[in-house]
């Protein structure tokens, strides 16, 4: 594989490249109230909680649970635990969004966002800008919600939890990084980036 440079999980391209994906902020709060009328149970999002709520539940330090709340794009909400996931997701749909599920948190979006389509975009993106380059891409994973990611990059590799990979990402043929959390995805992307050339 033949890279001209890597392209690495920098925020940079956050305020240069920002797309919002259909939808802002301002429709998936709306959104999250109609999916709240819509199941009959009151949804909890980042914009009904205050920062010190954010860092109860998420562990953030103050600033972090600023930037957290800082949305633009999506809503997340405390996950329904008692509410099916699939009848979810599909007052969702016809809602006109998507929704990413979590174990703690999930995400309400645009129906044309997501994790995949954001990649599809950068590599899209990345191409126009810089033809003729190879472009080799990696996507790291530890939950149902990295799926649609996982399945458009070059090399998906799975981040196993504490008790083993995800039942939901189980029996895909990817590479299971060695170790759990951020210890797994530093093995796994230095194993990597060590075998592609610049």
């Amino acid at each position: 594989m033949k890279v001209s440079r890597p392209v690495l999980n920098g925020r940079g391209w956050r305020r240069l490249h920002s797309r919002p994906l259909i939808c802002v902020y301002a429709q998936v709060r709306d959104g999250l109230r109609d999916l709240s009328a819509a199941i009959g149970e009151d949804l909890t999002g980042f914009g009904d909680l205050n920062i010190a709520d954010i860092m109860q539940l998420t562990g953030l330090s103050e600033p972090e649970a600023q930037r957290a709340k800082n949305r633009e794009f999506t809503e997340p909400f405390i996950t329904p635990h008692h509410v099916d996931p699939e009848r979810l997701a599909h007052q969702v749909k016809a809602l006109g969004f998507n929704v990413v599920v979590g174990d703690r948190f999930s995400h309400l979006i645009g129906d044309q966002a997501g994790k995949g389509g954001a990649v599809q975009w950068l590599v899209n993106r990345y191409q126009q800008v810089n033809r003729g380059e190879s472009i080799t891409t990696i996507g790291l994973g530890n939950s149902p919600n990295d799926l649609a990611m996982l399945e458009v990059v070059d090399i998906p590799i799975i981040i196993p939890g504490i008790k083993g990979v995800h039942p939901g990402l189980t029996n895909q043929g990817w590479k299971v990084a060695p170790f759990p959390g951020s210890v797994g995805w530093g093995v796994a992307v230095a194993e990597e980036v060590k075998g592609l050339s610049y």
